[in-house]
């Protein structure tokens, strides 16, 4: 029987990805052709996730790649959601809020970090999804 939960986790992350919000951060920072490539990489595995969840079946490869999907695609929504965050952060920062009680070099104040982590995070889902 098909994992319909695998199917509308991908769903939701789909149209995360293609969220004008996300795609705007994602050019703002500069990691948007990762954004993309994760979109693209999605859309393919969705046109093949039911054959490869009947074939799960009796295929423990197939199941051990629908479990590594799985947990790309959770790692995904998050890095995400960390976009957004990042946003709506720096926009009360932009009108005079104080958010949060962390700064310097680790935090999300220094942009060049933030744009690394968050371009590591697409490439390693895109990574995983795709083995």
């Amino acid at each position: 029987m098909a994992d319909l939960f695998v199917s509308a986790l991908i769903r939701v992350v789909q149209k995360k990805a293609a969220d004008s919000l996300v795609q705007r951060i994602g050019e703002m920072w500069g990691i948007d052709d990762q954004r993309q490539r994760l979109q693209i990489m999605l859309l393919e595995i969705e046109a093949r996730l039911p054959d490869a969840e009947e074939r799960a079946i009796s295929n423990t490869a197939v199941k051990s790649w629908l479990e590594r999907l799985k947990s790309a695609t959770y790692d995904a929504n998050d890095t995400l959601d960390m976009f957004c965050y990042e946003e709506l952060r720096r926009d009360a920062v932009r009108r005079g809020h104080k958010v949060g009680n962390v700064s310097g070099f680790f935090s999300h104040e220094n942009p060049v970090l933030f744009r690394y982590k968050m371009s590591g995070r697409l490439k390693k889902s895109v990574t995983l999804s795709s083995r």
